[in-house]
């Protein structure tokens, strides 16, 4: 895996970063003008619109600084500015079948059902890590067996971010 820098700066460091940041909007309550829910009955409170407008400018944002960092990937930095972009769309996309699934089980907002916990935390991260490298793997040249290796390095840092944000009280489940 000769790009593993490369990998890192496009797609590690802004998920991880616009993430967090987002966490913090969503803790301080910030541009509340936005925190309107997409649909409460399909998806329930927490999936909003503020969620789609910060996460893609944070990880586009992200994106474009590690390709100014380390010169530009992609061809130049639009092209890394429109990706970030489209890796924030994707990450939120995927998100909504597992709420939707989870709406119709009476699960609560931002909770687990009791009885598969453990594979819910587990689907809760896969969902959305799927569909970035998916998403990477079609828009790069990345070879698959190097976004599986990607996605399972993905899988185990989300998951130790999210105990990060939750110890700091930043985020309210893992």
């Amino acid at each position: 895996m000769a790009n593993l820098p490369q990998h890192i700066l496009l797609i590690f460091i802004p998920m991880i970063l616009a993430n967090s940041i987002h966490m913090v909007f969503v803790k301080w309550d910030l541009l509340r003008s936005f925190k309107i829910p997409i649909s409460v009955r399909l998806f329930g409170q927490n999936k909003t619109w503020r969620g789609f407008i910060i996460l893609p400018i944070l990880s586009a944002f992200f994106a474009w600084m590690g390709s100014v960092l380390s010169g530009p990937f992609l061809g130049n930095h639009l092209n890394v500015i429109l990706f970030g972009l489209g890796m924030g769309i994707v990450y939120l996309l995927a998100e909504l079948p597992n709420s939707y699934v989870k709406r119709k089980l009476h699960i609560p907002n931002g909770g687990h059902s009791e009885k598969y916990k453990v594979l819910q935390i587990i689907i809760d991260r896969a969902d959305s890590l799927l569909a970035i490298f998916l998403y990477y793997y079609v828009v790069t040249n990345c070879p698959l067996l190097d976004c599986f290796i990607l996605f399972i390095s993905a899988m185990v840092i989300s998951f130790v971010t999210s105990v990060i944000l939750y110890s700091l009280k930043i985020k309210r489940s893992i």
